[in-house]
């Protein structure tokens, strides 16, 4: 891995900013409960009753937009993780771009490419494991204390 230090160039998309945008708009949505009862349920729990990787998606957002990261994170980890990722980036690249800095990039050899796209992978069925998991002991964990949805 080489880190380096790059100028913008003019006309390029930043990526970073244009998903960040995105993050912040769906954060803002969230914070509205009149488009909550628009959200559709998942397909493959109503057919299979296990959880999809990304059940609880909405269920995140929605606490993440309320400020209340705990439940966000017992909603869907991943979300949480991803989300605070994309927004502290997206607040890098704004200040870059304000302040008029060179970026941080880094570049990967093909192996480490091969090794996050692995790790990523990884990432993503623990993350399902975990759903799945926790939609077992959902019922026990209600019946034990109190459980706030």
């Amino acid at each position: 891995m080489h880190v380096v230090f790059k100028k913008r160039v003019q006309g390029s998309i930043e990526f970073s900013l244009v998903y960040g945008s995105i993050t912040l708009l769906l954060l803002c949505a969230a914070r509205f409960p009149e488009l909550h009862a628009l959200l559709p349920s998942c397909v493959f729990q109503d057919m299979s009753g296990i959880p999809c990787p990304t059940c609880g998606t909405s269920r995140a957002l929605i606490s993440f937009a309320q400020g209340d990261i705990i439940h966000a994170f017992v909603h869907n980890p991943m979300v949480l993780i991803v989300v605070s990722g994309v927004l502290l980036w997206f607040l890098y690249s704004l200040i870059t771009l304000i302040v008029s800095l060179p970026r941080i990039c880094f570049e990967f050899s093909p192996n480490e490419k091969r090794r996050i796209r692995a790790g990523a992978v990884v990432f993503f069925m623990l993350n399902w494991m975990y759903l799945v998991s926790f939609s077992f002991f959902e019922p026990l964990l209600k019946s034990s204390f109190q459980y706030i949805p």
